[in-house]
């Protein structure tokens, strides 16, 4: 009972922090088949106070769940996630992240490292999860496309 009520109270926090947290996050529009692709969560306290944040399903844990949803441009069909997914309990001290006012934290994680891609124009999106703060959320009404190329000079066939 007690880890429930504290799995609440975590969320209520979260609710109450919407207009005090900023999300950004920046996706690589091109890469090279076979290198690393990119991209950069950052989140940041914009209030006067100190901020708790639960990190589950978020890039600030690292690929423990299918955070995206990344669709291959040229089939219309999603890539299926290829990484870890982490069996979860109630949130312990280290699934939250507390954030000074003002203090920013950010993440990079390598989208090869959970997805299959190989040369083409892909759609990502965000899967949106309960726990995740509000502003994170609010990235799942928004896409980023990129590419992944063969060579750093080709260039592409279609315009999506």
């Amino acid at each position: 009972m007690y880890r429930l009520l504290c799995f609440i109270f975590l969320l209520l926090c979260m609710n109450t922090q919407a207009d005090n947290l900023n999300c950004q996050l920046d996706v690589v529009p091109i890469s090279l088949e076979g290198q690393p692709h990119p991209l950069q969560f950052t989140l940041t306290n914009q209030s006067k106070d100190e901020l708790q944040i639960l990190i589950w399903h978020t890039p600030l844990e690292g690929f423990w769940s299918d955070l995206f949803l990344i669709t291959d441009l040229s089939t219309d069909r999603p890539l299926p996630y290829q990484g870890p997914m982490a069996k979860r309990g109630a949130p312990t001290e280290e699934d939250t992240l507390v954030l000074a006012p003002g203090q920013q934290q950010s993440a990079t994680l390598d989208l090869t490292e959970a997805y299959a891609l190989k040369a083409g124009h892909y759609k990502l999106q965000i899967r949106q999860k309960p726990t995740q703060p509000e502003c994170y959320q609010q990235l799942a009404t928004l896409s980023w496309q990129f590419e992944i190329r063969t060579s750093p000079h080709a260039t592409a066939e279609h315009e999506y």
